[in-house]
C-alpha cells in the first residue's frame, strides 16, 4: 500500500540521525537540595536558586557532578546583581571617557557578558522551554505522586526546627 508506514514509530527513533529517546525522571537523584554556594547571596539570587531546586527539571541535575557549572551560574547571577546596583547608583552614563566626555557606564558591558553566561547555563540545565524540549525530559507519573506524598509528609509543623542544608565545597 503506497504511503503506509513500514515500521512502528518506536523503531524509527534514532534512525538516520533523528532525535534520541527522551529521559524519564521518576524523582530527584539528590537526597536534599544543596545550599547556595555563596557567602552572602542577594535575596533575588537566593530565590532563583531555591526555585530551581523546587522544580522538576532539577531532578536531572546531580549537585556533585554538576558542581562547577552550578557555581558559575550562582556566581554570575550574584555578580550581575551587584553590578546592577552599581549602575543604579552611578547612572547609565557619565563622564568616564577621555577628557570627561559622556560615555555609557562601563559596568553595562560586563552585565551584557554575564547575561550571556547566565543564558548559556540556563540552556545547559534545561531552565527554558526550548532546552527542556531539546533534552526531552519527561516526569514519570509515579515520580509526581511520590513528590506530592513527600511534600505532604515533610511539611514543617509550627515551631519545628529546620534541618541544616547541605553546602557545596569546591576547594
Amino acid at each position: 500500500m503506497p504511503g503506509a508506514r513500514q515500521k512502528p514509530p518506536g523503531q524509527l527513533a534514532n534512525s538516520r540521525g533523528g532525535r534520541g529517546r527522551g529521559v524519564t525522571l521518576a524523582g530527584p537523584i539528590w537526597s536534599e537540595p544543596p545550599a547556595i554556594p555563596l557567602e552572602s547571596p542577594l535575596p533575588k539570587v537566593k530565590l532563583i536558586w531555591d526555585a530551581f531546586w523546587r522544580s522538576k527539571v532539577s531532578w536531572a541535575v546531580d549537585p556533585d557532578a554538576d558542581a562547577e557549572p552550578l557555581c558559575q551560574w550562582a556566581e554570575a547571577m550574584q555578580r550581575r546583581g551587584e553590578l546592577w546596583a552599581k549602575v543604579d547608583a552611578k547612572g547609565y552614563s557619565g563622564p568616564w571617557g577621555p577628557l570627561d566626555s559622556l560615555m555609557p557606564n562601563p559596568d553595562l558591558v560586563m552585565i551584557k557578558h554575564l547575561d550571556r553566561e547566565i543564558a548559556r547555563l540556563r540552556e545547559h540545565f534545561g531552565m527554558t522551554p526550548t532546552s527542556r524540549f531539546r533534552l526531552q525530559l519527561t516526569i514519570a507519573e509515579a515520580g509526581l505522586q511520590a513528590d506530592r506524598l513527600d511534600r505532604i509528609l515533610n511539611r514543617k509543623a509550627p515551631g519545628a526546627t529546620e534541618s541544616k542544608p547541605r553546602v557545596l565545597n569546591f576547594e
